[in-house]
């Protein structure tokens, strides 16, 4: 006998409307500590990417300050951990283990 898979339904709008809501709420805590130049918001199979969001702000001392406030509340009953990238263009940004063919995280090699 075969195994029954389950199969999970998106509501693709809900979705939407879901991470429009998260995008909002993020930016506006974000811009409290200074203009925001780009926010990305990471959207990949890779299980160790998940949750992952990038936020560039015009001046580092604005960026220190998110660090600071930011690092170690909760949003949505997850702790965030927040730290500098070493990454000033995000259109740039890859994965240096994916580039090398090595990346053996999430299954996705």
């Amino acid at each position: 006998m075969g195994q029954s898979v389950d199969v999970i339904q998106i509501d693709e709008a809900k979705a939407k409307e879901d991470f429009l809501s998260f995008y909002e709420d993020f930016y506006e805590e974000l811009s409290k500590f200074g203009r925001i130049e780009a926010l990305h918001i990471c959207d990949n199979l890779g299980d160790h990417m998940l949750g992952h969001a990038y936020c560039k702000f015009s001046e580092e001392e604005e960026a220190a300050d998110a660090l600071n406030v930011m690092n170690g509340r909760y949003y949505d009953g997850r702790q965030m951990e927040v730290e500098f990238s070493p990454v000033l263009d995000f259109r740039e940004a890859r994965c240096r283990d994916f580039d090398e063919d090595s990346c053996r995280r999430g299954g996705f090699w």
